[in-house]
């Protein structure tokens, strides 16, 4: 297999993508993975499960982190358009894959070092690009989300974070 061409993961995009000739098969084949709810609007509806999204909450809410997987066959003639093509182009009409889920343990001594930050009088604060329910449940299970505290949601605006 070669790959005839890659768009990397970006903040804003929430995905990457690679284009991909095989040595024994006709076409060219566009495979994309990354943030379920930004990879589900890129396939065609009827190649996505019906019950996707509860799937991807059941994963997330047990502190799970998920990706979607999707791809495209290109054809025979695929290959030039495909180099040339716009992300927003080679990046639709996708057909649903999967999902990788992969669990997100902890290390054994975490619980321990949040407690004794916190008895030591400091304020625990966790940021992550993970999906926010995978935050929350993580940020549960090692004690920094108590039920008093308040979950703030944010967007990155920029790669920068700047604007």
């Amino acid at each position: 297999a070669a790959v005839l061409r890659r768009f990397a993961f970006t903040s804003e995009a929430l995905r990457s993508s690679v284009i991909v000739a095989f040595e024994h098969v006709v076409g060219t084949f566009v495979y994309v993975k990354g943030a379920p709810e930004v990879v589900i609007d890129l396939c065609d509806v009827l190649s996505v499960p019906p019950n996707i999204v509860d799937e991807i909450s059941h994963h997330t809410r047990n502190g799970r982190r998920v990706l979607a997987c999707a791809y495209r066959a290109c054809g025979a003639a695929g290959a030039g358009w495909a180099l040339e093509a716009e992300r927003r182009e080679v990046e639709s009409h996708l057909i649903w894959a999967g999902l990788l889920v992969m669990e997100n343990t902890l290390k054994p001594d975490t619980k321990d070092a949040v407690d004794e930050l916190v008895g030591a009088g400091l304020h625990c604060t966790m940021v992550t690009g993970d999906h926010a329910l995978t935050a929350i449940s993580v940020a549960r299970r090692c004690g920094i989300l108590v039920p008093s505290r308040v979950v703030l949601l944010g967007k990155v605006i920029g790669e920068d974070g700047g604007g």
